[in-house]
């Protein structure tokens, strides 16, 4: 019985780590952040910049900023989980149709 218990606890012990693994990799960086490096980067005012289709995987934020006139970029920015402690890389930006 005893050793029933272990093995069940043991079981639960590895998926949940498993679980909280996996959450542990999704980036907590703000919005903000995103909104102020990416302006930053395209060397324009954060009022002038929306970002949309905020997507994440794997430690990655995708999405796509559009300046006040039009200018449209795919960016990601790696980093900003709880693995990294929050630290995160600058964002990469390419312009659409190029």
């Amino acid at each position: 019985m005893k050793t029933r218990v272990l093995a069940i606890a043991g079981i639960l012990i590895v998926v949940g780590l498993g679980i909280g693994g996996c959450a542990a990799l999704e980036p907590l960086t703000s919005d903000e952040t995103i909104l102020n490096d990416t302006a930053a980067l395209l060397g324009v005012a954060p009022a002038d910049l929306t970002i949309s289709n905020k997507r994440t995987g794997s430690g990655t934020s995708y999405y796509t900023a559009t300046t006040k006139s039009g200018a449209i970029y795919d960016c990601e920015m790696e980093g900003g989980s709880i693995v990294t402690f929050g630290v995160h890389n600058p964002p990469t930006c390419k312009k659409k149709g190029t």
